[in-house]
């Protein structure tokens, strides 16, 4: 039998750790779903996987693309179809681990084909954007799709845009155009794994983390990068902050807590996403053994 298995949870909550703890006991290749990691010169930033677990357990789909060339969920779905289909012909189990919801249950499920974008809308809801703020934007959104209002991080002006662009474009709310999409006829077995811990000692591993990007050089990382600075892969948690702080408009020191702070509000927005998947099976990163018992019954490890 062939078996995806799937590792999901909040940032910082030991993923990588998890997976190729498997991946070494199983001989199976991770795939990520992590949508920032696919960016190469953001290692640092994305805590990417080092070059030696790398070598450990071979990594696919990390560093693969410019930031400028951004990979959006369907064509990561496409990517991954394929990849996964070519892997399973000769191997039997494989690893797909990461905390990109919307890009994991793309390839589970498949995604319904959105309208193409739209430049005359584009341009008028980027005009009232720079003119009148996000504020009227999300409240157009909150009166004509309620649903995806509440799902959608409502901070991101490129989600709120996008999504108000389908709506005008097709009349139809973008929630009820998601919810058409199909689940797909898989020739494997799927089986989730979601790592959860106690917040607070989440909280104190994503400040540990944080100031452990700052020693390895984030700061020169994003400094690299501010050609790129508009690149939609670069407008999240951990690189606005340092823009901001290269451009003078805060301090390095402020940066830094506000990494925190965003990092933490994220991982409760993941959280939030996960618990609503009845299918995840959870378990706190310490259990490895109750790990492997669930997937030896479940067929993850062993079985035909």
């Amino acid at each position: 039998m062939k078996v995806l298995i799937v590792i999901v949870g909040p940032t910082a909550v030991g993923k990588t750790q998890i997976a190729i703890s498997l991946g070494k006991r199983i001989g199976a290749e991770i795939i990520s779903a992590d949508s920032r990691q696919f960016y190469s010169g953001m290692e640092i930033g994305t805590a990417a996987p080092t070059d030696p677990e790398k070598k450990n357990v071979k990594h696919h789909f990390v560093a693969f693309r410019n930031p400028g060339d951004h990979l959006s969920a369907a064509s990561y779905a496409k990517l991954a179809d394929d990849f996964i289909g070519d892997y399973f012909r000769s191997k039997e189990r494989l690893i797909m681990v990461g905390g990109s919801g919307l890009f994991i249950d793309a390839v589970l499920n498949g995604f319904h084909d959105l309208p193409p974008e739209n430049k005359e809308i584009r341009e008028d809801l980027e005009s009232i954007l720079n003119n009148q703020g996000l504020d009227v934007l999300t409240e157009e959104l909150r009166k004509k799709d309620p649903i995806h209002y509440e799902k959608i991080d409502r901070k991101n002006p490129r989600r709120v845009i996008r999504a108000l662009e389908v709506i005008r474009q097709t009349g139809v709310s973008f929630s009820e155009l998601t919810s058409a999409k199909r689940r797909k006829k898989k020739g494997y077995k799927v089986v989730k794994l979601g790592l959860r811990m106690d917040r607070d000692i989440l909280n104190q591993r994503i400040s540990q983390r944080v100031d452990k990007m700052f020693e390895q050089g984030l700061v020169n990382e994003v400094r690299t990068l501010l050609p790129l600075k508009e690149a939609k892969a670069l407008n999240s948690v951990g690189y606005v902050e340092i823009f901001e702080a290269l451009a003078g408009n805060i301090s390095f020191d402020e940066a830094r807590e506000q990494i925190k702070s965003n990092t933490r509000n994220f991982a409760k927005k993941q959280m939030t996403w996960f618990r609503k998947d009845k299918e995840i099976e959870w378990f706190h990163p310490e259990e490895r053994d109750m790990i492997v018992a669930y997937l030896e019954k479940n067929n993850g490890i062993g079985g035909a």
